[in-house]
């Protein structure tokens, strides 16, 4: 079986490749426990791009080699515009080698980000779906930016 690799499938993927998503005791896969996901992780599953991994506690999913190509094929550039990181309204916008999801980028932009900031509590929070982002800075916040695709590799 031949899948299309779409947004909502490279996505879960990517929460695959990050160790999120699981099989319960009744056979139901969710992501992180609040989103079913049976029905998309078999299609995977009979693509042969992920397989279930059942010697880790709960029952994880993990990737195939299929699978791993399909996220490197993806390998997508973007530009990153902040609004501000921290106090610093002037931070230059942040052009990306090849990422492979918002994981990744998240952490591109971390890196990026972090000598702006002065806590070293932070997270960074990307949706490509809205082409949004912020960062966080133990309960503040430290920056917000707009994310946007500038093409495949």
């Amino acid at each position: 079986m031949s899948l299309h690799p779409t947004k909502t499938r490279i996505a879960l993927l990517d929460e695959v490749r990050a160790g999120r998503v699981f099989r319960d005791a009744i056979g139901d896969s969710y992501i992180s426990g609040d989103r079913k996901v049976n029905a998309a992780i078999r299609e995977m599953q009979t693509a042969g791009w992920v397989e279930l991994y059942v010697n880790k506690s709960g029952d994880y999913w993990r990737l195939l080699d299929a699978g791993r190509a399909v996220l490197a094929a993806q390998a997508t550039r973007y530009r990153v515009e902040f609004t501000r990181v921290g106090r610093n309204h002037n931070v230059p916008p942040l052009e990306t080698d090849p990422v492979d999801g918002p994981n990744h980028l998240a952490e591109v932009i971390y890196r990026y980000a972090t000598p702006h900031l002065r806590s070293r509590e932070v997270d960074v929070v990307v949706d490509l779906t809205k082409g949004t982002g912020y960062i966080l800075c133990g309960w503040n916040n430290g920056g917000t930016f707009t994310v946007t695709r500038i093409g495949v590799e």
